[in-house]
């Protein structure tokens, strides 16, 4: 084997000074002669592994003129390799029923797998290839396509309320030239400039072995994994390691203020900051606790003044947010509509002065110290999770088990510390606000703040770099290998297989059904409470009462707690819990570590059977139902959401308006409707109870005592509901929304029930149409045309509310193609769809299964679709045994059962004016409405 030097076996064990459990990682780390450092993770509980590479590259690391190289060639490196034929990355993943993905930071660039285990040799076969053997095929097509692709991508965040935010903060905030005064995606001039050779020099200098750390976490054998990693990458050769970006901390000779004017906010928003330092110097770890004293919690004094005084927004938050180079405390905050953000501005030294005045609260500070360590725990549930933590400390410190052996750090944080950098970074302190306003409101800004000097492309500056269909990819020189790198590895021999957790089940005395997994690999519990009622059964002039009532059970405090008692009741144990209805059901979700639950359970008991139904509270929570309905209406995608659901089922209808209700229900509810739904439906006999978890069934009874001897049953009415689709005008809902660089698009019909006989094989089928990335909606509108940052279609299976659709957000120029292609696909999908599809469908599916069970969470989900649906304890093998039986002509009765393109409606929420003329060339019945869906004549 050919390394430089074994470093030691690294064993972490973080001893919890508050509580007996521990949380634990044990890792090898060694080098090669090369450079990379590579990290191996057992971990056998689940028959999967991970692998991740991570660059120290990031957009830090990129020039004026040349910014979004780091985030753009994240994207290059999935087109191809020189042994890997253009997208198979996608392909092959999806072959082994795996997932994947790449990110890009400020910092550092990242790639990870998480396959069964019998696809590791595969998988650093694939990374290898695209760290050695990738950039001799790098061609002027694939540039222009990916450089489409990635302008789409920008688009898709621009074209929305508060798009271009950040690009604002970054001008405005940092000096010129500063490594993070550009965003991470840079600017579409600069990537449509970019030229072969400026990817190939930026690869040669960062895409090295002795710049990455390889992460291999999961169930394998370290001896082979080693064997396998000296194989496929000690042959790669590369510059020296390149330089980090050095610590550049902002400094400001004066307060900056600033707004910008944006066309599609209906609120405004303020954005503030105070220049603070870098992740792990020694002050951001009480920088980390002072903001979250002054902004979380009921009792913090920002909420205090902004959320319950003034009444400006519906929630506040304050930040340490840390990166390599540098760091600021800072808050994004969204008011009401028409808010004068002077006076949020002048909340924040409300504040200030407030926390002055009272100094540390040590109760809230041993709360906070409790939660971060809880957290902690949550950070092992996975191989991804534990394999990006593991990546992120070597990366950054050399320690890959930084993030654990950190604790110390927070733990050792006093009062005193906390004052001090208060004083230090805050107070006093020149700081940047920007003022992100809707148009022509400028007198809602901070007062004194001057026009943002931005330019950003217009539809009209739109252009497509690639051509349409396939790339033709030019030849290319092989680099010699010591091995033949043509041959795809075979999957090694150890094959798992489905492996589903027995479900434990009990009856309590007063009807509640519990359900239950036994989950020892981390000391936690997850536990939910399902009312099978839920907004669908609201009276018409009430809707939204039964989440608001949900809300009410959490927000409102109880009979002899206040809200505030409450919340910080569950935070000294660190416990989450969360209450809201949707629109069949009505849950209560919670966690907390295992030797808690039963403490946990006295305060969710109490919170059950006596609701406090605080008066405050409940005009707080309706007026931040209020402002949700307004938000949920603002973005193209939930604008389109939300007319696709009034055209298929009708205006007022509770599928159309969700569970909010409207804004005219909800403002006519009161207290008393409130406990009249609680009084009516809050039953044991139409609860149920899933949970998962270190503790055993009787355990768990035990320490319900309390709740099932005072909540006693009462009879429920379970009569279901009546569906009836609505009447369709159109084939075609064009809906304006002016100067969109995107529009965004729906196709789709009524779909099917999660207990229809069905349910799983229109899965089944929808997986080569639209499941992932690898299938036919996203090979052709993205990596074919360069139309789209992705394309995708699914079932929607709940008990009524049903749908299928197809979805994707589109370049504004490229509208009329895509909605064409749309139905092209779609309709022609089972003319189409051919054995050798189904057969790939089903090995991957069952290989995806494997994965799909890792942790509490994916097993609380399990759980729950039992009950909500009806299903058998063992539903999962039942469909396993469905896929393997699912024959081609059972897949092809399916696709012409539910995929009937003359039955669909498409939604196009775009720019009217460039658009809507190009779409009545499409020979479909078309009409023109405005965001409320009325008709524009």
């Amino acid at each position: 084997m050919t390394m430089k030097r074994m470093t030691l076996f690294a064993a972490v064990l973080i001893l919890c000074c508050c509580k007996p459990q521990s949380a634990q990682i044990e890792y090898e780390k060694y080098t090669l002669e090369n450079g990379l450092e590579v990290i191996l993770h057992e971990d056998k509980s689940d028959p999967i592994v991970g692998v991740a590479i991570q660059y120290r590259v990031g957009s830090a690391n990129e020039k004026t003129g040349k910014t979004g190289f780091a985030h753009f060639f994240e994207h290059m490196l999935f087109q191809r390799s020189e042994n890997l034929p253009r997208n198979s990355f996608f392909s092959m993943i999806h072959e082994m029923g795996g997932e994947f993905n790449g990110g890009t930071s400020y910092d550092c660039t990242q790639y990870y797998e998480v396959v069964p285990r019998d696809g590791l040799e595969r998988v650093l076969w694939m990374e290898s290839d695209r760290m050695g053997f990738f950039i001799n095929t790098v061609t002027q097509g694939g540039l222009e396509r990916e450089i489409d692709v990635v302008s789409n991508e920008k688009r898709q965040h621009e074209s929305g309320p508060y798009g271009h935010s950040g690009d604002v903060f970054n001008k405005y905030y940092y000096p010129e030239g500063h490594p993070y005064s550009w965003s991470i995606i840079g600017k579409i001039e600069d990537l449509q400039s970019a030229t072969v050779e400026d990817v190939k020099e930026f690869y040669r200098k960062y895409y090295t072995p002795a710049n990455a750390t390889l992460v291999i976490a999961g169930d394998f054998d370290k001896e082979s994994a080693k064997e396998m990693v000296d194989k496929y990458f000690s042959e790669i050769t590369g510059g020296p390691k390149p330089e980090a970006v050095p610590v550049q901390r902002v400094t400001l000779d004066q307060t900056r203020k600033v707004y910008y004017e944006d066309m599609y906010a209906k609120a405004p928003r303020m954005d503030i900051a105070f220049p603070s330092v870098e992740q792990y110097h020694e002050d951001s770890y009480p920088l980390y606790f002072l903001a979250r004293l002054i902004a979380d919690g009921k009792n913090s004094p920002l909420h205090k003044i902004a959320v319950e005084e003034e009444k400006l927004a519906s929630s506040v938050g304050f930040n340490q947010f840390a990166m390599a180079v540098d760091g600021m405390v800072t808050s994004s905050v969204i008011t009401y509509p028409d808010v004068d953000l002077d006076d949020l501005y002048n909340c924040f030294f409300k504040a200030f002065e407030r926390f002055e005045q009272t100094g540390v609260d040590q109760k809230a500070l041993k709360r906070f110290k409790t939660q971060y360590e809880i957290g902690l725990h949550r950070r092992l549930s996975t191989v991804l999770v534990k394999g990006n933590n593991l990546l992120s400390g070597n990366t950054f410190t050399g320690q890959p088990d930084k993030v654990f052996t950190d604790l110390e750090n927070y733990n050792s944080v006093t009062a005193e510390d906390i004052m001090r950098v208060y004083e230090k970074y805050i107070k006093g302190k020149n700081h940047v606000v920007i003022s992100i306003i809707p148009a022509g409101k400028v007198d809602l800004a901070v007062e004194g703040s001057i026009a943002a000097d931005m330019q950003f492309e217009s539809i009209a500056q739109q252009k497509t770099m690639s051509k349409a269909g396939e790339v033709i990819d030019d030849p290319y020189e092989y680099t010699p290998s010591k091995i033949d790198r043509t041959v795809k590895p075979d999957l090694l021999p150890n094959t798992p297989e489905l492996n589903v957790p027995e479900i434990w089940n009990m009856t309590l005395k007063n009807g509640i059904e519990v359900k239950g997994i036994r989950n020892d690999e981390i000391p936690l519990v997850y536990f939910s409470f399902v009312l099978n009622r839920g907004a669908s059964h609201d009276p018409v002039d009430k809707a939204g009462v039964a989440s608001l009532t949900a809300q009410m059970l959490k927000e409102g405090g109880t009979a002899t707690m206040s809200p505030e008692e409450l919340e910080e009741a569950f935070a000294d144990y660190g416990a989450v819990v969360n209450c809201y209805g949707s629109v069949e059901s009505t849950y209560l979700t919670g966690q907390c570590l295992s030797k808690d639950f039963a403490d946990v359970m006295q305060l969710v008991s109490d919170m059950i059977l006596n609701p406090g139904w605080d008066e405050d509270a409940f005009n707080l929570a309706k007026e931040n139902t209020l402002d949700n309905i307004k938000r949920s209406k603002t973005t193209q995608k939930s604008i389109a959401s939300h007319a696709f659901k009034t055209i298929l089922w009708g205006k007022d209808h509770v599928f159309t308006n969700g569970s909010w209700g409207t804004e005219e229900t909800v403002k006519a509810l009161t207290l008393d409707d409130l406990k009249e739904f609680h009084s009516k439906y809050y039953s044991p006999s139409i609860a149920k109870m899933a949970i998962v978890g270190d503790l055993s069934s009787k355990e768990i009874k035990k320490a319900m005592e309390g709740l099932v001897e005072d909540w006693e049953p009462k009879e429920v009415d379970m009569s279901g509901m009546e569906m009836k689709p609505a009447e369709v005008e159109h084939e075609i809902y064009f809906i304006d929304y002016p100067g969109s660089s995107q529009s965004y698009i729906i196709m789709g019909n009524g779909g099917l029930s999660a207990k229809d006989a069905d349910s799983y094989a229109a899965k089944i089928v929808n997986n080569r149409l639209g499941a992932s990335s690898s299938a036919m909606l996203f090979d052709i509108l993205r990596l074919k045309r360069g139309y789209t940052y992705g394309a995708y279609s699914s079932f929607s299976t709940a008990l009524y509310n049903n749908s299928f659709s197809a979805r994707s957000s589109v370049q504004a120029t490229a509208t009329k193609p895509s909605v064409e292609l749309f139905r092209e696909i779609v309709g022609g999908y089972g003319d189409v769809y051919t054995q050798e599809m189904l057969e790939s469908t089903v090995e991957s599916m069952k290989k995806a299964s494997y994965a799909s069970l890792e942790n509490s969470y994916d097993q609380m989900s399990m759980v729950m679709d039992t009950f909500i649906y009806g299903l058998e304890d063992d539903y999962m093998k039942k469909q396993e045994q469905e896929l393997s039986e699912m024959t081609l002509d059972r897949a092809k009765e399916i696709i012409e059962k539910y995929l009937d393109i003359d039955k669909m409606v498409i939604v196009v929420v775009g720019d009217a004016k460039t658009q809507y003329e190009p779409l009545k060339q499409t020979g479909l019945e078309i009409g023109l409405y405005d965001s409320s869906l009325n008709p524009i004549k």
